[in-house]
């Protein structure tokens, strides 16, 4: 741990102190250098998160006489994993190194942050554009309509403790009823308590008993439930 308690450096000095503490004590083996940069916000980050892999790459080399072995630099969210491999392939960095990227997105897909990632992807990286397929959402939750107390108003039985939503309420997107499919209207706004959640919206609360299938926001805090 840091100094002062933090878990992690916010500057190179400190990252440079701490890495040097660590290779002197008997029982650590210093193995490389981890960031996240999608704390990194703003109107045009990217310029930002360039900036910060860049000194990451320039650190590294710096702390590579301390790390017996291979050195492994490791970082890369859901959002900048294309901009993370682009930057450390080209930049200089320790001669033994791997770079190891852990975006949530590799192996899951929401229709929330996980998909707006893949959008702002496909809009900034021409190889994304040429990869054939689409992903699709990995997890869809099923409810059920308990009531309808208003014409625009649906109670249904899923709430605070059946879905993580650190990201966003899940959103309605199909409405089953009678052995058929329909779209979910849209929904101006959402009340969800422990075991339910009402569904506002012009129109919502008709012809509206039945199932209703919801898509998930944000899967990672889900998958960790």
């Amino acid at each position: 741990m840091a100094c002062g308690g933090r878990c992690g450096c916010r500057s190179v000095n400190d990252a440079l102190a701490l890495a040097q503490r660590v290779s002197d004590l008997p029982g650590l083996r210093l193995r490389g250098l981890e960031l996240y940069e999608g704390v990194l916000h703003g109107d045009d980050p990217q310029p930002q998160v360039e900036a910060l892999l860049q000194q990451a790459a320039a650190l590294a080399c710096r702390m590579e006489p301390l790390v017996d072995g291979e050195f492994i630099l490791t970082g890369a969210g859901t959002v900048w994993y294309d901009v993370v491999c682009n930057i450390w392939l080209a930049a200089a960095k320790p001669r033994r190194c791997r770079i190891v990227i852990r975006p949530g997105c590799y192996i899951t897909h929401d229709r929330g942050i996980y998909d707006l990632a893949q959008q702002e992807l496909i809009a900034r990286d021409p190889i994304a554009c040429d990869l054939a397929g689409d992903l699709t959402s990995a997890l869809e939750l099923m409810a059920m309509v308990q009531s309808v107390p208003e014409a625009d108003r649906a109670v249904v039985n899923f709430g605070k403790r059946d879905c993580a939503f650190d990201a966003g309420l899940p959103q309605p997107i199909a409405h089953y009823r009678n052995g058929g499919v329909s779209a979910a209207r849209g929904v101006d706004r959402q009340h969800r308590h422990h075991g339910s959640a009402l569904y506002a919206a012009p129109g919502a609360g008709q012809r509206c008993a039945g199932r209703r299938y919801s898509a998930v926001r944000h899967l990672a805090p889900v998958s960790d439930l």
